[in-house]
């Protein structure tokens, strides 16, 4: 690790979230790198308000849901975590039930304890497929409205140099889609050898066992996961990781 503050490159949009993640970062005596690797893009697509549960995935699709002026009336909102509930609380919803996991296989055990007779799930362009196969394995009917597209920034990549430079300790993934923007700039600059070769010198965090998933698939595995499924929690786990080496 460098001699001064420990640099945590962070991949969150260019928004709250990453000023949020940047900050934790700073209180823990890091200093954040800011690299976004996603770009919020609506579609402009709304959930129908007839189907008996409504599934939001992320804070984003609550956001772009509530800005558009959609309420859930007659639908039964689910979060996947308490973030999301949160903005969904904030937008003068009524607070929806989380899982115990805030992941796709908690989300799932959820919906299904519930036995709803049909599902909207509220989500971006790349979403997981471990929520709709879990619901079709359990014989829930439900269908799926793309909120929002991710997108690649046209700007990112400066983690990938500094990566690649040994000047980052840490690398924060908080979905497989940043672990794919990554290693496509990485691949696109000529940079995966040199990063490859400072690996020894890098922390290695993935939000959840899907993003671990991701990274292990190029190459690189994951130093830490954390226990719950949240941005915040990774960071801890980073830092816990500096802690213990």
């Amino acid at each position: 690790m460098s001699d001064g503050p420990p640099v945590v490159a962070l991949f969150r949009p260019d928004d709250a979230r990453m000023r949020q993640s940047a900050a934790l970062v700073t209180e823990h005596g890091g200093r954040p790198l800011c690299d976004p690797m996603l770009s919020v893009v609506a579609t402009g697509q709304l959930p129908p308000l007839d189907a008996p549960m409504t599934v939001f995935t992320s804070r984003t699709g609550v956001e772009i849901a509530a800005a558009a002026g959609w309420t859930p009336a007659g639908t039964d909102v689910v979060a996947i975590g308490p973030a999301t509930a949160a903005v969904a609380v904030d937008a003068g919803w009524a607070r929806p039930p989380v899982p115990g996991r805030y992941d796709s296989e908690g989300l799932a055990e959820l919906i299904i304890e519930q036995d709803p007779t049909r599902v909207v799930i509220a989500r971006s362009d790349h979403g997981s497929a471990v929520l709709p196969a879990a619901l079709a394995a359990a014989a829930v009917p439900y269908e799926e409205v793309v909120l929002y597209r991710l997108e690649r920034p046209g700007d990112a990549g400066a983690s990938v140099t500094a990566a690649a430079e040994g000047a980052v300790d840490a690398l924060a993934f908080t979905s497989s889609l940043t672990v794919e923007h990554f290693h496509e700039i990485a691949a696109e600059a000529d940079l995966t050898a040199a990063i490859k070769a400072r690996r020894s010198q890098l922390t290695v965090g993935a939000i959840g066992a899907p993003t671990a998933e991701t990274l292990g698939a190029h190459g690189l595995e994951a130093d830490c996961i954390p226990a719950e499924a949240t941005a915040d929690a990774l960071i801890e786990a980073i830092f816990q990781t500096f802690d213990a080496s």
